[in-house]
């Protein structure tokens, strides 16, 4: 394989920081609302990046459901940091979800609950337009 397509940007300690879920009573026909935040952090010392996803799912008097995940991302020597940006703002995200979407199953697959099975969305789109609201 040419070193050429292989990603400059390596992620390392995927972890859920943190959950809970709080009923607040029964199964019921109410919707779903949700909200997505991401965060970066970095550390310029020894070149680790930090990107967090934080997830809260409210069903009205039934549950809600809040979520923090991480991941660690180094990247090679001599990346630019125009280029880094966008890598962490868009890649890192896109390689972090598929984490939050199986945990966020795990929490609301229990007895009497609707199953929440997030789905697959343009990670380009959601961060342009979570970056246009704040």
């Amino acid at each position: 394989m040419s070193n050429s397509i292989l990603s400059k940007m390596q992620m390392h300690n995927v972890v859920c920081e943190n959950f809970s879920f709080k009923r607040e009573g029964y199964r019921n026909e109410n919707e779903c609302t949700s909200t997505f935040t991401v965060a970066t952090y970095d550390n310029t010392t020894n070149q680790l990046h930090k990107v967090v996803i934080n997830v809260t799912i409210k069903k009205k008097d039934e549950y809600e459901l809040l979520l923090e995940m991480s991941a660690i991302f180094k990247f090679d020597d001599g990346v630019p940091q125009e280029e880094r940006d966008a890598l962490l703002n868009y890649n890192a995200v896109a390689m972090l979800m598929p984490f939050v979407r199986s945990q966020i199953s795990l929490l609301t697959a229990q007895p009497n609950v609707e199953t929440v099975l997030l789905p697959v969305f343009d990670i380009y789109e959601f961060m342009n337009e979570t970056t246009a609201t704040n």
